[in-house]
């Protein structure tokens, strides 16, 4: 569906460690607000990918979007064009500028010089006025926090866990006016992690995947210190499909021990193929971070559907850490020591989870018995899946200014759609997800009135059922996703 050439197109940008997806949203003709369109490209983490690519992947994905959007041929300046030229732009000619606002919300973009950086090329490049009504850089941890302006007293703060390729917490404090206010704002707290692979990435796609590996190899030395005939050979695990047995044929190898040649080949290896032919192996076609993140959805298999007892021993260890790094940022009654700086407390807390890791239930769950398990016990637990939609459409909202606009039906950002299975990160296909609450059909999503239906659809989406309730904190979310940005 093209959108009306006088509509304000709005675009949110999720640029993650696999994957980039602008969505745009606007007015259709009958004056609803729908999402127009969606792009999406490759990996577009800064830190990991580097300035070209950062803007490159997102130019391909909102090229795209705008192209669907608009019915018709649109070109983008080129990369090398933005980053030669110098002039920072306030204000753009309709003719020249197709989209009137931008978010970007992208991993590896940490620190206040990063997006001082980025400001004025993503301005010139998606032609869109450097002000702060109109452009807004930050964290992807950000868009993820925005259950907090809805929340009721006492919740006031917000922890925010991403698990897709990488891994980051984040906590932030709601600041000024009530709930049913425009004064609210956001600020983030503290954090945990998000150091990249090298350092950290606990409970990642990355971690998973060398944990599994970490854990085959242990029990392939147990199995030689304890003199048992250790089960390598493919005669022996294709009788019974197990963790070991998927590993070793992903890498088209015979036994544990090899897997050293692939863990600790260099990127661009010329490594002999396995099978003495001419063909090279195929995972020494990707970098080494990447010969990890692809066992993530190999790992979930073995563990949630194969009830493999490594591979969960592989995940538990992998989201133990992150369950840390939460722990870590939580001010606790029964420990004084804790009651100092920026840490937060527990009841006064909604967790929010993001990442396509997270987009597994069985996952979420392993999370949840972790925090359990050392006392961790939150009020409000919120799963977002598709932040770039809930931006696009809560810029939108923040421009129409009326409360008569918000979405009717269960919360998208709640619920996987799919259409789109993991948008944000890690494919992870075949595996437990949120199950969505609508038919999978094609059509705009629509906005109307608020109704008494609508409210009891967003408690059944927001929460677990055990956790139902504040039908008003549950039908704002709608329309705060975006206000901590463009207040």
């Amino acid at each position: 569906m093209a959108a009306q050439k006088t509509s304000k197109l709005h675009v949110c940008i999720d640029c993650g460690g696999s994957k980039t997806v602008a969505v745009i949203s606007n007015l259709s003709s009958e004056g609803e607000a729908i999402v127009a369109a969606r792009g999406t490209s490759g990996p577009s983490n800064y830190k990991d990918n580097g300035v070209h690519v950062f803007l490159n992947a997102i130019r391909t994905a909102v090229q795209s979007a705008l192209v669907k959007a608009l019915g018709r041929s649109v070109e983008l300046p080129v990369v090398d064009d933005v980053l030669k030229e110098q002039n920072s732009i306030t204000s753009y000619s309709q003719e020249s500028s197709h989209l009137y606002s931008a978010w970007i919300g992208a991993s590896g973009i940490d620190a206040t010089q990063d997006i001082r950086i980025l400001e004025p090329l993503l301005s010139r490049l998606l032609r869109v006025p450097l002000t702060s009504q109109r452009l807004v850089v930050a964290n992807d941890s950000y868009i993820l926090c925005s259950p907090l302006l809805s929340c009721p007293a006492p919740i006031e703060n917000a922890i925010v866990a991403i698990a897709g390729t990488g891994s980051v917490v984040v906590s932030f404090r709601r600041e000024g006016g009530s709930t049913d206010d425009g004064n609210k704002s956001i600020t983030q707290l503290a954090r945990a992690g998000g150091w990249g692979h090298l350092l950290g990435d606990d409970g990642s796609g990355f971690f998973a995947g060398r944990e599994a590996i970490r854990e085959v190899l242990r029990e392939f030395n147990l199995e030689e210190l304890e003199g048992h005939t250790p089960s390598s050979s493919p005669s022996d695990d294709t009788r019974k499909e197990t963790l070991r047995s998927l590993l070793l044929s992903h890498f088209g190898l015979d036994s544990p021990d090899e897997l050293f040649s692939v863990v600790y080949a260099p990127d661009g290896t010329s490594a002999a193929p396995h099978d003495g032919g001419e063909k090279k192996a195929e995972w020494a076609q990707v970098d080494r971070k990447q010969r990890f993140v692809s066992l993530a959805p190999l790992v979930f298999h073995a563990a949630f559907k194969l009830k493999d007892r490594t591979a969960l021993r592989a995940l538990r260890t992998s989201v133990g850490g992150l369950a840390a790094q939460i722990l870590s940022l939580c001010r606790l009654e029964n420990d004084p020591q804790t009651n100092i700086g920026r840490r937060v407390a527990v009841n006064t807390t909604v967790l929010c989870l993001g990442g396509s890791l997270f987009g597994v239930e069985d996952y979420r769950n392993l999370l949840l018995e972790e925090l359990s398990s050392i006392e961790l016990c939150f009020p409000h637990v919120v799963f977002v899946s598709d932040a770039a939609q809930e931006g696009a459409l809560g810029a939108l909202y923040k421009d129409l200014r009326s409360l008569s606009y918000v979405r009717t039906g269960p919360l998208d950002a709640l619920e996987l759609d799919p259409a789109h299975p993991s948008d944000n990160e890690v494919e992870l296909e075949g595996l437990p997800r949120v199950a969505p609450s609508r038919s999978n059909d094609s059509r705009p999503k629509t906005a109307g009135p608020l109704s008494s239906s609508s409210v009891a659809s967003f408690a059944q989406g927001l929460f677990p059922k055990k956790q139902e309730g504040n039908s008003s904190m549950q039908a704002n979310i709608a329309r705060s996703v975006f206000s901590l940005c463009f207040e």
